[in-house]
C-alpha cells in the first residue's frame, strides 16, 4: 500500500491536503486540497491511488483516462489536473458539495415528479458513456453527484470500453457493489459488460432511491406499479430479458409517469394499440409481434380497472397470437394478470362467458411448451367454470385433462385438481375418469370421486 498522504502534505509541489473528503473507494482515497498555482471558481479533490501493485495502479489509471475522454462533457465528472507518472498517481477534479443522490431520497420518495426528472438524468448520464462504448460496471445511486439542478456521474474505476482490455485478467473475478452486482457478472461476464449490465444496476439504484430498502430484496411496496414493472424488468435476473438499451428503458419511463401524472391516457393508448393489433390481425400475412408486446409492456402501468377493461376486449385470436414461442417469456405475468380479471369481473358476466375464459385458457394450454404455463392455464379455465356453474366451460377443462399425456405435466396437474375437490372434478357426469390418460391425474380424480 502507499504511504496515506496526510492533511498538510503538498503533492506534485502544486497541491496541498486540506481535509480528507472520502476513503471508501476501492482503489483510491481522496482529499480535500487547495492549489498553490492558480485560484480555480470552485473547491478541489484530488484522488490518488492507494494502493502500489500493478493492477491497482493500472485501475486508477484507466480511470483517469476514461475521463479524460470525456473533457468537457456536463454529465461526467471532469478532470481538473492529473499525473500518472507521479507516485502515487494522482488527479484532481472539481468537488460537488450537494453531494451524491443518496441525499435526497425523502425528496424523491414524496415527489413523482422529481423522480422522473432525477431517473431521466441519470439514465442521460449513463447514455454518454454508452455512446462512446463504455460500460460503468459500478452504478449506484453514490456513483450520481449534484451539482445544482445537474446530475453527474462519477467513479468510472471499473469501467471498461467495449472490446477493451481490463486489470481483471482471471474471468471469475468481478468488481462491483453488493446488492447492485448484475447475476452475469458473477458466473465469467464481468469482462464482457454490456448495456443490460448497468440497466441491472440502473433498476437496483431506482428501488434504494424510492424506497431506501436493501436492494438485494426488490418488492413493490411503496412503489407505484407502473414504476416496480420497469425496475423488475431492468432487474431481471436473465439479461436478455431486461431492456437492451437506454433508449427502450427511457420509452418505458415516459410512458410510465406520463400515465401517473395524468399527461397521458395509459387506457387510451392501450385501447388504440389494441384496435391497432385487431387492424392488423384481420390482415393478410400482417406480424403483430411489436405491437403485442407493447400491450403487455402498458398494461402493468394501468390501474386494475383499466387492465380489466382492456382484457376484456382480447379476442381469441390474441390468444393464439400470445400461445406462440417468441412471447413465453411474456405468459407467466400475463395469465397472473388475467387470473385476476376472472376473479374480479366474471360474476359480473354472463354464463357464457365463463366458456369464453375457458376457449381462450385451451389455446394457451395447447400450444405453450411450457408445462407450467399450461396448468397456469388450465386453473384459469377450472376457476371460470365453477364461478358460473357453466357446463359447456366444464366440458372445455375436462377436455384438456383428458388430453394430458407428459408424466411431469400430469403431476402438476393432478396436484391442481386435488385443490379443486369442491368443483365439477367431483362430478362423475363431468369429469369421465375412463378418459384420462394420465395415471397420476386418473388417481387424483378417483380419489376426490370416490370420497
Amino acid at each position: 500500500m502507499n504511504s496515506m498522504l496526510q492533511i498538510g502534505n503538498v503533492v506534485d509541489n502544486k497541491y496541498k491536503i486540506t481535509g480528507l473528503c472520502s476513503d471508501s473507494g476501492g482503489m483510491g482515497t481522496v482529499h480535500f486540497v487547495d492549489s498553490l498555482s492558480d485560484n480555480p471558481p470552485f473547491k478541489l479533490v484530488l484522488k490518488y491511488c492507494k494502493y502500489d501493485d500493478p493492477e491497482s495502479i493500472q485501475r486508477f489509471c484507466r480511470e483517469t483516462l476514461y475521463l479524460k475522454n470525456f473533457e468537457g462533457n456536463l454529465k461526467i465528472s471532469q478532470i481538473y489536473d492529473s499525473n500518472l507518472e507521479h507516485n502515487p498517481p494522482y488527479f484532481v477534479m472539481q468537488y460537488y458539495p450537494d453531494g451524491d443522490l443518496t441525499k435526497i431520497c425523502d425528496d424523491l420518495i414524496n415527489n413523482v415528479e422529481y423522480q422522473e426528472i432525477i431517473f431521466h438524468k441519470m439514465i442521460d448520464c449513463i447514455s454518454e458513456l454508452h455512446k462512446k462504448g463504455c460500460q460503468h460496471r459500478d452504478i449506484k445511486p453514490q456513483n450520481f453527484l449534484r451539482n445544482g439542478e445537474d446530475v453527474i456521474v462519477s467513479d468510472l474505476g471499473l469501467a471498461k470500453v467495449v472490446c477493451a482490455g481490463t486489470t481483471f485478467t482471471v474471468s471469475n473475478t468481478y468488481g462491483g457493489t453488493d446488492g447492485y452486482i448484475p447475476p452475469e457478472f458473477y458466473s465469467g461476464d464481468f469482462k464482457n459488460a454490456s448495456p443490460p449490465s448497468d440497466i441491472f444496476m440502473l433498476g437496483k439504484s431506482f428501488y434504494f432511491l424510492l424506497t431506501t430498502r436493501d436492494v438485494r430484496y426488490i418488492d413493490g411496496k411503496d412503489v407505484h406499479p407502473s414504476v416496480f414493472h420497469i425496475i423488475q424488468k431492468c432487474c431481471d435476473s436473465d439479461k436478455k430479458k431486461r431492456y437492451q438499451n437506454l433508449f427502450e428503458l427511457k420509452k418505458d419511463l415516459d410512458l410510465a409517469f406520463a400515465v401517473i401524472l395524468d399527461r397521458e391516457s395509459g387506457i387510451v393508448r392501450a385501447k388504440q394499440m389494441l384496435s391497432q393489433i385487431i387492424t392488423l390481425l384481420n390482415s393478410e400475412n400482417s406480424n403483430v409481434t411489436i405491437e403485442v408486446v407493447s400491450l403487455l409492456d402498458i398494461l402493468p402501468m394501468l390501474s386494475k380497472e383499466n387492465i380489466n377493461s382492456v382484457i376484456e376486449e382480447l379476442p381469441k385470436q390474441f390468444f393464439e397470437i400470445l400461445s406462440q414461442s417468441q412471447f413465453e417469456d411474456y405468459l407467466p405475468k400475463f395469465l397472473d394478470t388475467y387470473d385476476i380479471f376472472v376473479e374480479d369481473c366474471l360474476s359480473q358476466k354472463s354464463f357464457e362467458y365463463a366458456e369464453t375464459v375457458a376457449d381462450y385458457m385451451k389455446v394457451i394450454f395447447e400450444q405453450s411448451s411450457s408445462n407450467q404455463t399450461k396448468t397456469t392455464a388450465l386453473k384459469i379455465a377450472i376457476k371460470g367454470a365453477k364461478l358460473l356453474n357453466r357446463y359447456a366451460a366444464m366440458d372445455i377443462c375436462s377436455t384438456m385433462i383428458y388430453s394430458i399425456h407428459d408424466e411431469s405435466l400430469g403431476i402438476m396437474v393432478a396436484s391442481l385438481i386435488s385443490s379443486h375437490a369442491t368443483s365439477f372434478i367431483a362430478d362423475k357426469s363431468r369429469l369421465d375418469i375412463s378418459k384420462c390418460q394420465n395415471k397420476a391425474i386418473r388417481i387424483a380424480v378417483e380419489h376426490i370421486q370416490n370420497r
